[in-house]
């Protein structure tokens, strides 16, 4: 089941230099017949976003060049109701801290799950169209709640793996 059917109707920027999490993103939003652009870095994303703007912002925050914290600082200024979310494999708690600080609206560890992402997504879409933002307990709650063995099928994850299951019993191999 869908939590968020009109997510179709969303624009989704991701932010990553790893070709494998920007490929499986690419190929999970295609599965579900939704929009993403992708890129590898935050020079071009800030280049991208002078021109058009999207309702959703996904990005690494190890990257060449700019960070993802600098990067999401500079578009929760001049993108102030996109939703923006840190990714990130290395994200240690000073990180995350300072991530929440500037008003990124939530953090996902590497690797994680299509469901995770999914459900983080159409929280802070929900909220943001509700005028809401969600306390970190509330996004935290809500990861926890999605996280099940079987999330594994799904798994988003970094250069480590050589193939990545992603909706209804379907391997890409990356």
């Amino acid at each position: 089941m869908d939590r968020l059917p009109e997510f179709t109707k969303l624009t989704t920027l991701l932010v990553d230099d790893e070709q494998l999490i920007r490929d499986s993103l690419r190929l999970a939003y295609l599965n579900k017949g939704r929009f993403i652009k992708v890129v590898d870095s935050a020079e071009k994303a800030l280049r991208i976003l002078e021109k058009v703007s999207f309702d959703i912002i996904i990005s690494d925050f190890k990257l060449p060049g700019l960070n993802g914290l600098e990067f999401l600082k500079q578009v929760r200024v001049s993108h102030p109701n996109t939703v923006t979310i840190l990714i990130s494999a290395n994200g240690n708690d000073q990180v995350i801290e300072n991530a929440y600080k500037i008003g990124v609206h939530d953090f996902l560890p590497k690797p994680f799950s299509l469901k995770t992402l999914w459900a983080t997504l159409a929280m802070h879409v929900q909220k943001r169209n509700g005028g809401q933002k969600p306390s970190k307990k509330t996004a935290k709650k809500a990861r926890k709640k999605t996280k099940r063995k079987s999330d594994t099928q799904d798994t988003v994850t970094g250069p480590t793996r050589s193939s990545l299951k992603i909706v209804d019993g379907e391997e890409a191999h990356i």
